[in-house]
């Protein structure tokens, strides 16, 4: 196991021991961002968007000239009241966007931007999301 998934798993372990399950967090409207912390939720309309974690960070550091951006994945938890608990991947390169019942939850930012010097804690990452209706 890599370890990013490691502390991913560790990390998600250690939330539900100490919270019983991720936190509340803001609600929003549709197409508009919502930004979540590692195991907050987030309600828009009938969509909840659990944030887990980020795994397999290898974004280019903003103090280094890349030859190509790197990628990140979002894990998120997607439900809605009459549906089941799917669990999908948002990527910073590509697919950013995922759908589920009717909905397209698109990546819009993945904050800290990393920096070659320093490693990105868990629980530091900020996830910026936007849903909108599947047309």
């Amino acid at each position: 196991m890599s370890w990013p998934a490691l502390l991913l798993t560790f990390g998600s372990m250690f939330a539900l021991a100490c919270g019983g399950g991720s936190s509340s967090g803001p609600s929003a409207s549709l197409n508009q961002p919502a930004e979540l912390v590692p195991g907050q939720a987030a309600q828009v309309g009938p969509l909840r968007i659990t944030f887990i974690g980020v795994r397999d960070d290898s974004r280019c550091p903003v103090d280094v000239v890349c030859v190509w951006e790197g990628d990140a994945v979002a894990k998120v938890e997607l439900s809605q009241p009459t549906g089941a608990v799917e669990t999908h991947e948002l990527h910073t390169s590509s697919p950013r966007s995922t759908t589920y019942g009717g909905y397209r939850v698109e990546l819009v930012r993945l904050d800290p931007a990393p920096r070659s010097t320093q490693a990105i804690p868990p629980e530091r990452y900020r996830l910026v999301v936007r849903v909108s209706a599947v047309s």
